[in-house]
């Protein structure tokens, strides 16, 4: 029969030199290198093509909106950068997808490994004296003072106040 429907698709290949982690997915950094994409059409290339490019996570990947295949040419090249989020949240997944009237589309997870790393936990501790002699030094006879808030301030923020606490006498 001459009436069968030709398939047209379209596919998005990560260029050669692509790292992939352990599950075939591209992978990059925070701050890394971007992923580089092949999006191929399969039919006729006689017109331009208009592709648009979805962008599952945009908080972790920036990807431009759309790329043109150029007539008598079945492929283009799409850059995808990995974006900084300052989070620490572990490696995320953003799904690139390509789409085209007429088109099966086709996308692919670009996995984006975190950078930050959590601001290390610890414990601050003390006493709030009486410095009756004024050397600086606390001196075992010099007495305790309660009933003082002492603020834990953030250097970093601003000097944001991120605890308090009252002292009593020992």
């Amino acid at each position: 029969d001459d009436d069968v429907a030709t398939v047209l698709e379209l596919t998005l290949t990560p260029a050669p030199g692509t790292q992939f982690d352990a599950s075939g997915n591209p992978v990059t950094a925070e701050n890394g290198d971007p992923v580089t994409f092949l999006v191929s059409r399969s039919g006729p290339t006689t017109d331009p093509l208009v592709v648009t490019i979805s962008n599952g996570d945009p908080s972790e990947t920036d990807a431009p909106q759309t790329v043109t295949i150029p007539a008598g040419i079945d492929t283009a090249v799409v850059t995808v950068f990995p974006v900084d989020d300052l989070e620490v949240d572990g490696p995320q997944t953003s799904p690139i997808g390509v789409s085209a009237p007429g088109f099966t589309p086709d996308s692919v997870d670009v996995v984006v490994e975190d950078d930050d790393v959590a601001a290390p936990k610890g414990t601050v501790s003390g006493r709030v004296w009486c410095d009756e002699d004024e050397d600086g030094i606390e001196d075992p006879l010099e007495p305790g003072v309660g009933g003082v808030t002492v603020q834990l301030r953030d250097a970093d923020n601003g000097f944001v106040t991120v605890a308090t606490a009252v002292t009593d006498a020992d």
